[in-house]
Order: C-alpha cells, then sequence, then structure tokens
C-alpha cells in the first residue's frame, strides 16, 4: 500500500509539469516558458522535502549528512528560484519585464537565510560529522517563498484589474487569484501534525495542488485564446456557409459566430441578452446537427481561408501571434 502511494505522489508530480510542457509546447512563449520552470522547481522541491521528512530516519549517518548538505547548499536557492520564476511569468503575463534589480530584491530574503542557516548547519557538523539524531530543515525558506509567490498573485490581480486591457484581466486574474487562494489554503493545511507515512503522502499531495487550479485556468486560458485568434480567421461567409450545409437556425448561426470569436458560454448570453440555459440548448443543438462533441471540432468544420493563410493575411497573423 505504501508503495502504491508513493507511485501515485510521484505520478502527481510529473502529470502538471508534462501538462505545462505540452502548453509551452502548443503555444511557446517565453512567459509559459518561466511557468514551466516554477511549476517543476516547486515539484521538485515538495517531492525532495517530503522524502525528507518520510526516509531520513532510516538512512545511514552518511546519507543523513548528504540530506543536510543538499538542503543548506541548493533547497534554499531552489526555493528563490522558484519565486523568481513565479514573478517573471506574471510581469510578462502582464506585459512588463522583471528588471534584473527586481529579481535581486526578490532574491535578498532567501540569501539572508541561506548565509545564516548554512553557517549553522556547516558549524554543527564540523562538531559531529555523523549525527545520531537531528532536526533539520529550512521551514523559513519555504515560508518566504509561498509569502512571496502570494504577494506577487495579489499584485498580480490587483495591476490587471487596474489596466484596461480586457484580454489581459481575462488572462492574468483567474491564474493569479487561484495561485494566491491555492498558497493560503495550502499553507493552512500543511501545518498540521505529521507523524506517519500516509500523513507526510498527504502533506505532500497538498503541496502538489497548491498549483493545480491555476495551472488548469492558465491551460484553459491559452486554449480559448487559441480559438479566439483562429477563429477570426474565418469569414462570415465561411461561417454563414457552414449554418446552411448544416440547416443552422438563426440564432444557432449567431452563437456559432460569437463561439468563433472566442467567447464562453458567460458572454455569449450576454452578447445576446439570453439566458446561460438557453445559450447551453442552442449549443447542444449545433453540436448535434453538426456532428462534433466539442467547440474545437466544430471549428474545425470551417474550411481556412486558403489564400489569406498562405499569403500571411491578416488571419494568419492573428493566427500565428504569440502573446506573452
Amino acid at each position: 500500500m505504501n508503495g502504491f502511494l508513493a507511485g501515485l505522489f510521484l505520478a502527481a508530480a510529473v502529470v502538471p509539469i508534462v501538462l505545462a510542457a505540452r502548453l509551452s509546447r502548443r503555444q511557446p512563449s517565453s512567459s509559459l516558458l518561466s511557468y514551466l520552470l516554477y511549476l517543476s522547481l516547486w515539484n521538485f522541491q515538495t517531492v525532495f522535502t517530503t522524502a525528507f521528512l518520510l526516509y531520513i530516519r532510516y538512512l545511514p549517518k552518511a546519507g543523513r549528512l548528504g540530506f543536510i548538505l543538499f538542503n543548506a547548499v541548493l533547497i534554499i536557492p531552489i526555493h528563490a528560484a522558484t519565486a523568481i520564476f513565479f514573478a517573471d511569468f506574471l510581469w510578462k503575463q502582464l506585459g512588463r519585464r522583471l528588471a534584473w534589480t527586481a529579481k535581486a530584491v526578490l532574491a535578498t530574503p532567501f540569501l539572508v537565510v541561506l548565509v545564516t542557516y548554512g553557517r549553522q548547519t556547516f558549524l554543527r557538523l564540523a562538531r559531529d560529522p555523523a549525527p545520531s539524531s537531528f532536526q533539520v530543515n529550512a521551514p523559513l525558506s519555504m515560508i518566504i517563498m509561498v509569502l512571496i509567490v502570494t504577494a506577487l498573485s495579489v499584485a498580480g490581480i490587483l495591476l490587471s484589474g487596474a489596466g484596461k486591457d480586457a484580454g489581459r484581466k481575462k488572462r492574468v486574474m483567474p491564474v493569479a487569484g487561484l495561485t494566491a487562494v491555492g498558497m493560503i489554503l495550502g499553507f493552512l493545511f500543511m501545518g498540521g501534525n505529521y507523524s506517519n507515512f500516509l500523513s507526510y503522502i498527504l502533506y505532500g499531495f497538498i503541496g502538489l495542488a497548491m498549483n493545480i487550479p491555476a495551472l488548469i485556468a492558465l491551460a484553459m486560458s491559452l486554449e480559448r485564446k487559441r480559438l479566439s485568434s483562429a477563429g477570426r480567421g474565418a469569414s462570415a461567409s465561411r461561417l454563414e456557409e457552414v449554418g446552411e450545409r448544416f440547416g443552422l437556425s438563426e440564432r444557432e448561426r449567431e452563437i456559432l459566430g460569437l463561439v468563433y470569436l472566442g467567447q464562453l458560454n458567460k458572454e455569449i448570453a450576454r452578447e445576446l441578452h439570453i439566458s446561460l440555459d438557453t445559450v447551453k440548448k442552442h449549443l447542444y443543438n449545433i453540436f448535434k446537427k453538426t456532428g462534433v462533441r466539442n467547440r474545437l471540432q466544430l471549428f474545425l468544420l470551417v474550411p481556412r481561408e486558403e489564400s489569406t493563410a498562405m499569403n500571411g493575411g491578416p488571419a494568419a497573423g492573428r493566427r500565428d501571434r504569440i502573446l506573452d
């Protein structure tokens, strides 16, 4: 049972990174690369910390010494890099550039902890190179990392909310908001009493779950942007052709056009001044008549503007444009 839980935990650590990597490959941008690095470092240090808590008591003295040195020399810089990569991602999403001075400011508290904690660790090891019992960790570094990511998320919400770019608000606020909520809830739950294998694995799962809602929101935002960018390449005549071919009603054709602009159900309802249930009913009828299962398949029904796309015209430009 313990082996199964450990395998499940490792899979839970890898799957979000794979998803972020796929997003970065499908829509390459420097902001997505920063988020991929942030998520990879976050999950790595979560796995390491969980393994440290689980297996330190079973290691020989030499192995314990290795854990102490790794924690003192590498895990604190990893915490610093995690916070900096998240800041870089968020600032790029806001259309800004994170200056080197800002990165230095973010790294400063971790440097203070590293110097203080590292000095204490090496002095202790100098007195007793292979202690039989000890408790060595860097909780302050982890707390600082969580607080910085939370503060950056709140700042992202405020900055995007104060701006006039509606697209940027839709892109930044869900990810920043869910990250902040995940950090706060995860930090509260991780403060419990952990004393056995199951509780330590739970601790690890909580650490991994802190970023999952924000990652899902980011994936949905990118997919919506992709469909919106591609959908603008389809002319009204092409959409009308689909409507005639499948016998769509006037209202269904109207909703089809808004779907191709990347609008969500709630936005379509506001645009047409109808209820959300009515939008869902019309979409169900569109899917049934056209024989598709989702919006992506619906988009593929519309023939591309071949001449425009091949010549690099406006439609192609909108499809190819990558926003950080």
